[in-house]
């Protein structure tokens, strides 16, 4: 009888790690954006977050650094990158106030309302309507003359793979070209 139970728990086992190989390899295959990059080295502090792509690399001098929410105004980072799930609590004045006195670009994926709600006071995310043709990534970042803003890829209704890997590379290429501005006027 123990010789059954051993083997049946062998079966179980094997095919839950096939189950787990077969599906982290198919989901990764699904999800994964091939970033092209080639420019000055850039960082890129985004909340831990499970809902952006799976992004290829090995081209692209970039680096993805999680970073939690009091940590959204440290220095050594080019930009912040935001998605939905956190959109309502960095609309929230305490972290809005953090994203204007960052100094960098702070990217919003797929924000289906204006992103003026991230650095405006005394309004939430949650409380502005939808509006139409929202970029599939925006952007801000309030320096010391100006507030500049970024949309990249129209219309996030079309999200496709190539509409993805298309607007990532444009974010990229806009940090690039900021980064040496920032550099060039130093």
């Amino acid at each position: 009888m123990s010789k059954k139970w051993i083997g049946i728990m062998a079966i179980i086992v094997l095919t839950g790690i096939a189950s787990f190989a077969v599906l982290t390899n198919g989901a990764k295959g699904d999800n994964q954006v091939a970033l092209r990059y080639e420019g000055v080295p850039l960082i890129i502090g985004v909340l831990s977050d499970n809902s952006l792509p799976d992004f290829d690399l090995e081209e692209a001098d970039v680096t993805f650094q999680t970073v939690a929410l009091n940590e959204i105004n440290r220095d050594n980072v080019d930009a912040y990158l935001f998605t939905e799930e956190h959109f309502d609590v960095i609309s929230e004045d305490k972290y809005s106030q953090m994203l204007r006195e960052n100094g960098v670009f702070n990217f919003f994926v797929d924000p289906k309302k204006e992103v003026m709600t991230f650095y405006l006071e005394n309004l939430l995310y949650s409380d502005v309507p939808e509006a139409e043709n929202q970029a599939y990534i925006e952007g801000f970042a309030v320096l010391k003359d100006e507030t500049k803003t970024v949309a990249i890829a129209e219309s996030y209704q079309d999200t496709t793979k190539e509409l993805q890997t298309s607007a990532y590379q444009s974010m990229l290429k806009e940090l690039q070209t900021h980064k040496e501005e920032v550099f060039l006027n130093q």
